[in-house]
């Protein structure tokens, strides 16, 4: 990310993606044109400190002062040059990309489409700056959502720059790049994953395989993989761009724990909870050393800390983080922005599974409220918000209301984004799980059939979504008696998993659970018996004895013991062993029922999915 000095020459660019895995920052290069360097910038303001806040460490807090001398020094020169001086036109790119920086994305597309409407008109549609400016515009677009004119300005600047500078040049890689970024923003994963690899390919031939640059599309490959499904590809990059970052800025370097906090992540969706829970720490206690207890990426990781205690186990303390990240994101980034609204669900995903209903219905509610007042009620942000509200309304068996805020988000993701955005197939099956508990199962099993369709074509079938689809479809097929096509779907899934997320995992082990329970009730119990023993024995490994998911395995074998006439053995396994009970309660005891989807329980910085994007913040 450099400021590059060439005659005649002022573009500017946004180095990766604005939203990935840990934003790299916005600017990658600004030619300059025939202007010093200095006077680009008003003069009260000293340079080398406006600099450092575009190519050093991350801004997260707004620069009223700065701000405000960029608007002065642009209405000076319109005032004194003209509106289309190619000085002025210099003050308008600097001024949208401040803003840009700040999160402040609505207000610099006026800006950013002002530059460019100046050089199509001075220069040509297909002049080497206009595709620059046209880049720019582009990345914002994609920041507010308007992900088709994005990808448009994309594919323009990408075919014009491949045809003037050539496949391989930097210029091209960026774009190249860029146009990935909204295509996995807009869920077009393969083709995404087809052009990152192109530019990595380039990255790695021209600037070396540890350049930083190479590294953070190494990064960005790595998220896209995620999505895909393709957890162990996506951990070996991660761990490339750790030990590359590692070695080239040192273990403490705010680059270097963003790293560290992306492969935790990927960690963590892979079931791998101990190791993610110790690189997590680390990346802790490395930002709070380098950013401070309130800085926007030390929250984010406390959030995502939060969310493997979590998933191990450990409540009261996933709690205590939640409330401490909620905390420091309402001071730093408000009430309205998404990743508060992701951390106000996480905390409500908890205490609801403490039983406190009451409170997590009012933090979801507030969640809304936020999001509606600061982004409107057809944001896809709040959107997510309602369709977080809607999941607790229906595990409080308030389906008719579930219903309804299902049905709003799904109509306004269809307006918004279109019937094959993957936000819209989250709304389409979240809206059958809620129907079929009303009886509604034609509607219920005619909505997961379109969820499970349109997310095989656009994630592909190995993709997470894709296999929730496949099992929330296999579960209404069982409870409609068709149980020979719920276990050929269950097993297609299982396949799925355990190719992509190994034997072990946490989502592995469900798909088995479904599967012994369809084995049941087709009077398999042998087979039910079998699943359950090899369920037991990883989560026992995995989670310890005492665990609430180990507890309900015992409870459903001890049944289908029972079932076989084996009585010894299932009192056996119901005896409390260190103050257990296997009684049957806890979580994952019963039949798993149909899930619905939540938006975002961890932001990721850099979010993007629906997924909480805004500012700087991806669901960690």
């Amino acid at each position: 990310r450099h400021w590059l000095a060439e005659a005649g020459r002022m573009a500017l660019e946004h180095e990766s993606k604005p939203y990935a895995p840990e934003s790299e920052g916005w600017l990658s290069w600004v030619g300059i044109s025939s202007l010093s360097a200095r006077a680009l910038l008003p003069a009260p303001v000293d340079l080398s400190s406006m600099l450092s806040r575009f190519v050093g460490p991350k801004v997260t807090n707004p620069h009223d002062e700065a701000e405000a001398q960029y608007r002065a020094a642009l209405a000076t020169r319109e005032a004194q040059l003209g509106e289309d001086h190619p000085d002025t036109l210099v003050t308008v790119n600097n001024l949208a990309l401040f803003l840009a920086t700040l999160g402040k994305h609505e207000e610099a597309e006026p800006l950013f489409r002002r530059a460019l409407a100046v050089k199509e008109k001075a220069l040509g549609v297909e002049h080497v700056e206009t595709l620059g400016a046209a880049a720019a515009l582009a990345q914002t677009l994609e920041a507010v959502e308007q992900l088709e004119e994005a990808e448009k300005l994309w594919r323009r600047a990408l075919a014009g720059r491949e045809e003037i500078l050539g496949k391989d040049h930097p210029s091209t890689l960026f774009t190249v790049q860029g146009l990935a970024s909204t295509l996995e923003r807009a869920a077009k994963l393969e083709e995404a994953e087809t052009l990152l690899v192109r530019a990595l390919a380039g990255r790695e031939k021209a600037l070396g395989a540890e350049n930083l640059t190479t590294l953070t599309t190494v990064m960005t490959l790595a998220r896209v993989l995620e999505e895909s499904g393709k957890l162990a590809e996506a951990e070996d990059l991660n761990r490339r761009a750790l030990r590359g970052r590692k070695k080239a800025l040192g273990l403490s370097h705010v680059d270097t724990l963003a790293a560290m906090n992306n492969l935790a992540l990927t960690l963590q969706k892979m079931g791998k909870l101990d190791e993610s829970d110790k690189l997590l720490r680390r990346a802790l206690e490395g930002r709070t050393n380098a950013l401070g207890e309130q800085h926007a990426d030390t929250l984010s990781t406390v959030n995502s800390l939060a969310l493997v205690r979590q998933k191990r186990g450990r409540l009261e303390q996933a709690e205590a983080l939640y409330r401490r990240a909620l905390a420091g994101r309402e001071t730093v980034l408000g009430l309205g922005h998404p990743d508060t609204m992701v951390t106000c669900h996480n905390l409500a995903v908890v205490l609801k599974q403490f039983g406190d209903f009451e409170e997590a219905e009012a933090l979801l509610r507030r969640s809304l409220a936020g999001q509606e007042n600061a982004l409107g009620e057809d944001s896809p942000h709040s959107l997510n918000a309602v369709t977080n509200l809607a999941n607790l309304l229906r595990d409080m068996e308030r389906y008719e209301e579930a219903v309804e805020l299902y049905r709003r988000a799904m109509q306004g993701y269809e307006k918004a984004l279109g019937p094959d955005h993957a936000s819209t197939l989250t709304a389409v099956n979240n809206l059958a799980v809620a129907l079929e508990p009303l009886g509604e199962s034609d509607e219920a099993e005619r909505l997961l059939r379109r969820a499970l369709a349109g997310r095989e074509k656009a994630l592909g079938p190995a993709n997470a979504s894709t296999l929730n689809s496949m099992h929330n479809l296999a579960g209404v097929l069982k409870r409609r008696g068709r149980l020979d096509e719920a276990q050929a779907l269950l097993r297609k899934a299982l396949q799925q998993r355990e190719s992509a997320l190994g034997a072990e995992h946490p989502q592995t082990l469900n798909t088995l659970h479904q599967l012994a329970v369809i084995a049941e009730a087709r009077g398999s119990l042998n087979e039910a018996e079998k699943l359950h023993r090899r369920i037991l024995k990883t989560r026992e490994k995995n989670l310890g004895p005492d665990h609430p998911e180990t507890q309900a395995t015992i409870a459903k074998l001890a049944l289908v013991l029972e079932a076989k006439g084996n009585m010894r053995e299932a009192a056996k396994l119901r005896r409390p062993k260190g103050g257990a009970s296997a009684g049957g309660g806890g979580r994952g005891g019963g039949p798993v029922p149909m899930r619905p989807e939540e938006f975002e329980v961890v932001t990721p910085e850099g979010s993007r999915r629906g997924r909480g994007r805004g500012g700087r913040g991806r669901p960690q």
